[in-house]
């Protein structure tokens, strides 16, 4: 069929819809918040063509929304990306497992991989393995940091009282951490004298006149599972509040992390056996610290700068075809160690889409969600030229939209309103964008028309009085030691391309750094320890 038939879809507030949506062409779906998009284009399509599919396995599936429409004929498997389902929280999954280029990689070097003083012998007879490349497998992760590549350490120093305090007091701290709670427990009492009479010490006697020896023990003294009788049974300060941390969650506490560069994989991830192994004097771990750009020329210059295996040729080529796509949908500043969680979901997003690029599958009906979101307008050009070319292989693409750029390229439109709600629920336009530009029912064609601004009720002006909050050598992910002060009582953007910082900034610097201060102020100290003031001018 060149056409989905779709009878009486009347999931919420959709109000029997009946129509026909052409194939293999790229569709934008538009309309204001809860007209009935996401109802008819997620939940009743996308839903019906997934159900038919895993059928047709025989695989059993879900019967939710089975009353929501009559019949609906011409789908075809139905991939649909949303930004509310594409996150993966695992560490450990970065773009290069991600779009599976480490894997290719690997078998590279698995093939071709040169040990530094050794002569080039078959990879069977040196005992390589893909695995041994690759930082999530236990044949390649560094053992000092299981493959992450940077140890995280918990820095007590940063709480504990001043060193003027007494051993009292720094030792109730150590059991009232973290809830400041003091504990009226005989067994801590009794472990307290046990430590003051061995040493013939006084409650208190000031942390700093300790002797070295002594505040050692003060310190990190742990009794041994076997104690003859007469051995001290006392417990060190750090040594109690190593056993909280393990059972409260740390986020709680941020400024105790102390995150650093392993030193046995240099921050590489990868074993020492994977870092002696190198093509063109580079191993595996450089080159995915390398950006897509510098990826591809790198293996452009190694494709012609030595004879291949035909299978080694091949994973050359996969690994080009797989990074032009990647620059295609606007992602040419990541690198394969970049972890998934710390991209935005517009991000993850796009790398869905260069997957769907470099499978070069076709019959496939695709369904985005607001791929545009967080785009700067120089970047959207290519993911529309992406479409296209999911197009071009043979599918339909449909793209549930706002963005004026994007309605513009469809060569096929569908609006749904006129409002929200039960008042929303209705196709108002379907056609190509000539004529929905002159819709009289349309609210989105009237606003791209004569694109209204909303007043402006408010005056608002930041000056040298205004309050600041002041960030200063910000480092998470590409933050290249940023300063920046930003103005209170404001309404403040924050804007750049992307993959410029943004989202490095705002959510993976401030919001969690503003939840550990408030986190502090609500017990009267700064991540469990000292009071600290505000950086903000």
């Amino acid at each position: 069929m060149k056409h989905i038939e779709v009878y009486n879809a009347k999931l919420h507030n959709l109000k029997n819809i009946t129509t026909k949506i052409p194939k293999q062409q790229l569709i934008v779906v538009t309309g204001i918040s809860g007209s009935g998009k996401s109802s008819f284009i997620f939940d009743t399509l996308h839903h019906e063509g997934q159900r038919l599919y895993l059928e047709a396995l025989g695989i059993s599936h879900d019967v939710l929304h089975y009353d929501s429409f009559d019949m609906i004929q011409g789908l075809s498997p139905t991939i649909a990306v949303q930004q509310r389902t594409v996150s993966n929280l695992n560490p450990r999954s970065v773009v290069g497992t991600a779009t599976r280029l480490l894997n290719l990689m690997a078998l590279i070097y698995v093939n071709e991989g040169a040990e530094k003083g050794s002569e080039q012998t078959e990879a069977s007879l040196r005992g390589y393995v893909p695995g041994m490349f690759m930082f999530n497998s236990p044949h390649g992760s560094c053992p000092a940091c299981s493959g992450r590549g940077t140890i995280t350490e918990v820095n007590i120093a940063k709480i504990l009282p001043p060193d003027s305090e007494s051993i009292e007091v720094w030792h109730q701290f150590a059991y009232e951490f973290p809830q400041h709670k003091k504990e009226e427990k005989e067994y801590v009492t009794k472990r307290f004298a046990n430590f003051i009479q061995s040493y013939n010490l006084a409650p208190e006697t000031p942390v700093s006149e300790l002797s070295e020896e002594v505040r050692d023990v003060f310190m990190h003294y742990r009794p041994k599972r076997t104690q003859s009788k007469g051995n001290l049974i006392f417990y060190g300060v750090n040594v109690v509040i190593e056993e909280k941390l393990k059972k409260v969650n740390l986020q709680q506490f941020p400024d105790l992390h102390i995150t650093r560069p392993c030193t046995r994989c240099h921050g590489y991830r990868i074993g020492e056996k994977a870092l002696s192994v190198t093509l063109e004097n580079k191993h595996i771990g450089q080159l995915c610290r390398m950006d897509v750009l510098g990826l591809t020329a790198f293996f452009q210059h190694y494709l012609d700068v030595r004879p291949h295996t035909a299978f080694v040729m091949h994973l050359i080529k996969e690994i080009l075809s797989k990074l032009a796509c990647m620059e295609t949908v606007g992602l040419s500043y990541l690198n394969l160690y970049r972890e998934i969680p710390s991209l935005s979901g517009g991000e993850i997003q796009r790398l869905h889409i260069m997957s769907h690029l470099s499978a070069k599958v076709d019959s496939i009906i695709y369904i985005f969600d607001e791929p545009t979101a967080g785009l700067h307008e120089v970047e959207k050009a290519k993911i529309i030229e992406s479409f296209q070319s999911l197009k071009e292989q043979g599918n339909t693409v449909i793209v549930v939209e706002h963005d004026e750029s994007v309605i513009r390229q469809a060569e096929y439109i569908i609006d749904f309103g006129p409002k929200a709600g039960e008042q929303g629920g209705t196709i108002v336009y379907q056609g190509d964008y000539a004529r929905f530009i002159d819709s009289a029912e349309s609210i989105t064609a009237k606003y791209l028309l004569h694109k209204p601004m909303p007043p402006k009720e408010y005056a608002v002006a930041a000056d040298a009085t205004t309050p600041r909050l002041s960030i200063r050598n910000a480092q998470t992910n590409n933050l290249k030691n940023i300063n920046v002060d930003i103005p209170l009582q404001s309404i403040v953007g924050i804007c750049g391309l992307s993959g410029s910082g943004k989202s490095s900034l705002m959510i993976d610097t401030l919001i969690p750094e503003a939840a550990g201060r408030i986190e502090g102020a609500c017990t009267g100290k700064q991540a469990g320890g000292r009071s600290r003031k505000r950086d903000r001018k």
